[in-house]
């Protein structure tokens, strides 16, 4: 890895996380696509999950194959 290169981010990460943890939690449907297995008690309706990376959701499961 060039540690240069990864470097030059920090500012911008750093900013972006400190913004994110300001939100609210907010409680609503959204859809990820996963192409892997997962636990699906963990992902029950009702359950709070909480991922430690940056991701994206949708608030529409069309095209990502959720019947």
């Amino acid at each position: 890895r060039d540690g240069d290169g990864v470097a030059q981010w920090r500012p911008l990460v750093w900013h972006v996380c400190s913004a994110l943890a300001r939100l609210p939690p907010v409680r609503l449907r959204v859809y990820r696509g996963l192409n892997c297995p997962c636990d699906q008690d963990k992902y029950a309706v009702g359950k709070v999950v909480r991922w430690d990376a940056f991701s994206s959701t949708s608030g529409s499961s069309g095209g990502l194959g959720v019947t």
